[in-house]
């Protein structure tokens, strides 16, 4: 049955008011971050600028703060893997510069798919499209010790051939669960590093544009010369607040740091930079 809808009254108050009579048009809803992050296609993301890595060794989505999982979409390699921790891969590739741009995305039991969309280069230098089932980096397992990986060698193929995607964001989604990561209760009486040391102090500098905070020289070509400098002695504590990137020069008048002038990085820096 046809149902006739009019607008008469409504027409005649719009002419009232003088409005003009728009034709409707199909409406656009943009997507969440989240929602791109679940998308097939994921989202691009700068590595410097859009993810860190967590304490516990995962990848974290600063916008959404959902871990999510790293691809590089146009790979030197065919048969690339993704990523789901900040790797000793990934670590090797900041030192070497070769940190590019990733897609992120984020897998659950509704969308556990592990099949990524790559643009791969053909034999005329060309790229085509391709979407490809990848498998997780091993050393991503290793650095996070996933189900016990660095323990059971004997376990280590039946542990990788059995990753399920979906068991893992469900197990590490802290949003989700409302809970941090475990931390043990004496962390703060270690004087070491957190394993993602790396990441914080190459994004924090790259932050400062690799000057001394306190000098202000610029060491962009010289980086080895930046240090970042814990203001209240502990290593572990790695916020912004407590980290101040300064010169080797600056750092070795801090409190306990005068040892840094017999070193050879210390005397190089003098012949460098002062007269």
């Amino acid at each position: 049955m046809k149902i006739d809808v009019e607008f008469n009254t409504l027409d005649a108050l719009r002419k009232v008011m003088g409005a003009k009579l728009l034709k409707l048009t199909d409406v656009q809803i943009e997507q969440t971050a989240f929602e791109i992050l679940k998308s097939d296609d994921g989202a691009e993301v700068d590595f410097f600028e859009d993810v860190d890595v967590n304490d516990d060794g995962t990848i974290l989505h600063k916008e959404t703060g959902k871990p999510v999982l790293l691809y590089i979409r146009e790979p030197f390699s065919h048969t690339p893997k993704y990523h789901i921790a900040g790797c000793s891969t990934l670590r090797s590739y900041v030192d070497n510069g070769r940190i590019e741009r990733y897609v992120a995305a984020y897998r659950d039991k509704d969308n556990p798919s592990t099949r990524f969309k790559l643009n791969l280069l053909q034999d005329d230098y060309s790229r085509k499209t391709y979407w490809k089932e990848l498998d997780v980096c091993k050393n991503c397992l290793r650095e996070l010790n996933y189900k016990g990986y660095n323990y059971y060698k004997s376990k280590r193929e039946e542990i990788f051939n059995n990753f399920n995607i979906a068991d893992f964001f469900e197990s590490y989604d802290t949003t989700r669960h409302g809970v941090n990561p475990k931390r043990e209760e004496n962390d703060f009486n270690q004087d070491e590093y957190p394993p993602n040391w790396k990441f914080i102090s190459n994004r924090y500098k790259r932050n400062i544009n690799f000057h001394c905070e306190k000098c202000k020289i610029n060491l962009s070509d010289n980086t080895k010369y930046l240090h970042l400098h814990h203001k209240n002695g502990y290593k572990k504590d790695c916020s912004d607040e407590n980290l101040i990137g300064l010169c080797i020069k600056c750092h070795s008048e801090e409190p306990q740091h005068h040892h840094l002038k017999n070193t050879s990085d210390y005397n190089s820096f003098i012949l460098l930079y002062t007269r």
